[in-house]
């Protein structure tokens, strides 16, 4: 027996495995997932949840499908496992910001299989920076003689890059 304790968003949930099964100990995170605008995402290769989505069957429960949410069920699922994604609202998000998304960042994309995620988006390249005081600039590129040509920082809207990871998570065969 072991308990589990997630903390995400100011939300606690806790969870008590027991012969391989996680039982659920919170009731905020049934209401969450009973919510009209929650949506389930289960992927599962050969493998469905029971009806009642509680998550019996799955290898891993993912609560939110944001960036990490999202590539964290992609790469999981991608290797065998029944992954149950929990998100409560699948809109795309609408904040105003942006990401940068530094070279380092890139490569881990392509490493996940990821990368394909940043085009439609209007994600555009990003080599450097330019540092501006006294109406004079100085350029201060990245370091990117050693890597492939493709490797580059990249600025997207946050929301539609999400969209794309979640799309892409979704799409994985069953």
């Amino acid at each position: 027996m072991c308990d589990l304790v997630l903390r995400l968003n100011h939300f606690n949930f806790s969870f008590t495995c027991n012969n391989n099964n996680l039982i659920l100990n919170n009731s905020l995170f049934l209401r969450i997932e009973s919510h009209s605008s929650t949506r389930n995402t289960h992927i599962c290769k050969g493998r469905k949840l029971n009806d009642s989505g509680s998550g019996t069957g799955a290898d891993v429960i993912i609560v939110g499908a944001g960036v990490a949410g999202s590539a964290l069920a992609y790469t999981l699922a991608k290797d065998g496992r029944c992954v149950h994604v929990i998100e409560k609202d699948l809109r795309v998000p609408n904040r105003i910001n942006g990401e940068l998304l530094q070279p380092g960042g890139y490569i881990k994309l392509k490493e996940l299989g990821l990368e394909d995620c940043l085009e439609q988006i209007d994600a555009q390249e990003v080599l450097g920076y330019i540092l501006y005081k006294d109406r004079e600039n100085i350029k201060l590129p990245y370091p990117l003689e050693t890597y492939h040509a493709d490797v580059a920082g990249r600025s997207f809207h946050n929301g539609r890059f999400i969209q794309r990871l979640r799309e892409k998570t979704k799409a994985l065969p069953w």
